[in-house]
């Protein structure tokens, strides 16, 4: 089904007598439209404002790529249905440009002739002539094709890619030799007999060199950059990614939002309300083509430190050992008080595991902070606060009655709140209450009293952060409900920052 803001957006560029194509890969343009794959829509360069007001119109926004694939005269945009939830990918071209991975050196001098020949396909989108498509489609591959790949066997048949050739069987059921004539007479005049014997006798690599060879010469004036440059480029940072990948460096090669104004997205909620689950999948969604991170920031799950390590390991192992409910309830009027002994050493150890968790959410939060202000945008599942002790990531750190432990404590109860304080100054752009009733929680999280739960539940309804925009969403319902709404307040969100 394709959703409803491709429909209209289509719709209206018809409409409005807007000159538009979809140049390339129709033989698959269906699955674009449904987002399932990309658009790739050439327009005129003077339509570009009233087609851009359309795209607004429609919901949607513009991003922007990594530096390696920011290309002169393409821009992206993503768009929203907000009743089924998909997203769409429009690679909106004012000239066409083509060439080898992450360089992309070659423009087209067809954008009138693509413009001027384009076709309304059935599904009431303006597509390529077949005829033209797969002579761009042609002239496209030999452009990205390694010239020792042809030469090392050169009388026998090209091998395409699987896409490529995919397209250009579906291509070649469906053109006319006067047609190909006609449109190789006009972009590469003086050599349709090469291109008919390509299409309509063999693809040879043969054939292929020679069209590749006549290619770098006709459109050199075209170039962006020249061969050697671009074959180096284009090795080098296939190579950096690959690199980068075995040894398990992180890189980014997702969009940000063009008005370079992101978002930290927070989900809280009483134990058993999918924190964790509906904040998962809304980030694996948004991550199709928009720069977005999950973060948890719970009990110091994400750092690395290895004190922190291995604090968390003696906490678990403790409570391993313990058969009462490890959720640590505590009010200001109501902090626990404990004199120097075996007991004491092991709060010291659990307190010692509380600074360092709240070091790391800190940390976590900096980082959010800074993937915010690139565009990018940052999920969380849970949020530190001051504003209640012992409890739903507040501080945790209680007295020691007397003694060294005492001094000790002090310091490292001063240490957690400075650092809790410095992660809450990165406020929130959206807090997501997750809400369930008591008794779906008790029975979601039957290894919590039913003490805890109240208690964090009243907490839930009073906490706010100063800045950030609140919503409340039931999740007692089917969880592809819960996700689609939420999904069109981020959506909202966006949109409005954009």
């Amino acid at each position: 089904m394709i959703p409803d803001n491709v429909k209209n957006l289509f719709r209206d560029l018809n409409e409005k007598d807007i000159i538009y194509v979809h140049w390339k890969s129709n033989e698959h343009i269906l699955e674009g439209l449904m987002g399932k794959t990309d658009l790739d829509v050439l327009i005129p360069e003077n339509q570009h404002d009233q087609v851009v007001e359309c795209l607004k119109d429609n919901g949607y926004v513009m991003t922007v790529s990594m530096k390696w694939q920011l290309y002169p005269f393409v821009e992206d945009w993503i768009g929203f249905c907000s009743n089924t939830g998909i997203q769409t990918h429009i690679h909106l071209h004012m000239r066409l440009i083509t060439g080898k991975p992450y360089v992309k050196e070659q423009y087209l001098p067809f954008d009138a002739e693509i413009l001027q020949s384009r076709m309304l396909s059935e599904l009431d989108v303006y597509v390529a002539d077949p005829n033209l498509e797969i002579i761009i489609l042609l002239i496209r591959t030999v452009i990205k094709q390694s010239v020792f790949s042809t030469i090392l066997n050169n009388n026998g048949e090209f091998l395409f890619s699987k896409n490529v050739k995919r397209e250009y069987e579906y291509l070649k059921k469906i053109v006319e030799r006067d047609c190909i004539n006609k449109f190789s007479s006009e972009t590469l005049p003086g050599h349709e007999e090469l291109i008919e014997s390509i299409i309509f006798e063999k693809c040879t690599n043969k054939r292929m060199l020679e069209l590749k060879n006549i290619v770098n010469k006709e459109f050199e004036a075209y170039r962006r950059c020249n061969y050697i440059s671009a074959v180096c480029l284009s090795t080098f940072r296939y190579y950096y990614i690959k690199l980068r990948s075995i040894l398990k460096i992180a890189l980014n090669t997702k969009k940000t939002l063009a008005s370079q104004k992101g978002l930290i997205i927070t989900f809280i909620g009483v134990d058993g309300s999918g924190k964790s689950t509906i904040s998962k999948k809304v980030q694996n969604d948004l991550n199709w083509k928009i720069d977005s991170r999950y973060f948890y920031l719970g009990s110091g799950d994400g750092s690395t430190s290895i004190l922190n390590r291995l604090l968390r390991r003696y906490a678990i192992a403790k409570k391993s050992l313990s058969n009462v409910d490890s959720t640590h309830v505590i009010s200001k009027n109501n902090n626990p008080t404990h004199k120097c002994g075996a007991h004491g050493l092991k709060l010291l150890i659990s307190n010692l595991n509380s600074v360092s968790n709240a070091k790391a959410k800190y940390k976590a939060c900096k980082k959010m902070d800074t993937i915010r202000h690139n565009g990018g945008i940052a999920i969380t599942d849970r949020y530190p606060q001051i504003q209640f002790i012992g409890i739903n990531d507040g501080p945790h750190i209680v007295n020691l009655g007397s003694g060294l432990f005492a001094l000790i404590n002090k310091w490292l109860k001063k240490k957690e709140y400075e650092y809790l304080e410095k992660a809450c100054s990165y406020k929130p752009d959206i807090i997501i209450k997750l809400s369930i009733p008591f008794e779906v929680s008790r029975a979601r999280k039957k290894d919590s009293s039913e003490e805890s739960i109240k208690r964090k539940i009243e907490i839930i309804d009073s906490i706010h952060f100063d800045g950030s925009r609140e919503y409340i969403v039931d999740n007692t319902g089917e969880l592809e409900g819960t996700l689609l709404k939420v999904k069109n307040i981020i959506w909202d969100e966006i949109k409005r920052i954009s």
